[in-house]
């Protein structure tokens, strides 16, 4: 929960209730805010506003017997566990199971583990496998750490799945990509599951370094660059800037060739609020797993210095 300004008369005590600067864990009261535009766009101006005239107003004002006046410019009504906890100082609720609760996401039935067991042995998970390796993505080690399963046969049959995992390492969704050559739906989705709330490999923005985090499109690009790459799954949301922004490390933000505009501007929205970060334009219609590991590494690098 964010709480930009929040300043109440009462009545009966006749004075001013305003937040300090800051927080108990030192996060400023006054933050800016990251708003998406209806085209779904990043808003690239700074969104902080000032309060002065509005605080003035708090502290002139003469209420009424028996009335109290309040005045919240923002002020978030709740937070959940994991994803969106920013360790504010205020209490987190868990938020309970309801006719409107975010769907639960689980692992498909069919779902098979490729570096153990039959997914790693049977004939029937081959293509899979073969799929990975053809990808760059053949080490068995990083099926392991990354889990990932394929399904032979039910909704998700012929397809690689990708998990991708809560703070808390529980399933928060996946992505289904099909093995074959040929398919009409490439990718599939589970149910219920929102993609602007999530970050593939989320965890990879807590750990403290000055080697910067990669942020791409897909789930793909991001294993290619395990475990220093986060992926968007889609156009970059409110609450993934917000999880960037607040990275313990820097930020190259590294999109396909031909969505450079997109990500500059990301990276701009990035620095507003105060992270270190920059873009690395690839060329035309080149993603970032098709691409020289090591120039990327370095383009990133020097995009953040």
């Amino acid at each position: 929960m964010t709480v930009l300004l929040c300043l109440a008369i009462s009545s009966t005590m006749r004075k001013v209730i305003e937040l300090p600067d800051n927080f108990a864990t030192g996060e400023s009261t006054v933050q800016a805010a990251v708003l998406i535009g209806r085209n779904g766009r990043l808003l690239r101006e700074p969104l902080t506003k000032t309060a002065s005239a509005a605080s003035e107003y708090c502290k002139t004002v003469e209420p009424k017997p028996g009335m109290s006046i309040v005045l919240v410019l923002a002020m978030g009504a709740y937070e959940k566990y994991g994803l969106n906890a920013n360790h504010d100082g205020f209490e987190d609720v868990e938020l309970e199971e309801s006719e409107g609760a975010p769907a639960r996401i689980c692992a498909p039935d069919e779902y098979q583990e490729l570096f153990q067991g039959d997914g790693q042995e049977a004939a029937g998970f081959a293509p899979a496998r073969e799929y990975l390796r053809g990808r760059g993505l053949g080490d068995e080690h990083l099926w392991r750490v990354a889990g990932l399963g394929a399904c032979a046969w039910g909704y998700y049959a012929k397809r690689v799945v990708v998990p991708i995992f809560s703070l808390a390492g529980a399933w928060a969704g996946f992505v289904a990509r099909s093995w074959t050559k040929v398919s009409e739906m490439p990718y599939l989705y589970p149910r219920g599951m929102d993609r602007r709330a999530l970050l593939y490999n989320h965890a990879a923005l807590l750990k403290e370094t000055d080697e910067p985090v990669l942020v791409v499109e897909g789930v793909f690009d991001s294993l290619a660059y395990w475990p220093d790459a986060v992926a968007l799954l889609g156009k970059p949301s409110r609450e993934q800037v917000i999880a960037l922004a607040a990275a313990k490390r820097p930020v190259a933000v590294c999109l396909d060739g031909d969505a450079h505009e997109e990500g500059r501007q990301l990276a701009m929205v990035l620095e507003l609020e105060g992270q270190r970060a920059g873009s690395v334009k690839l060329p035309p219609r080149v993603d970032p797993d098709e691409v020289d590991k090591e120039w990327l590494r370095s383009e990133a690098r020097s995009a953040v210095s």
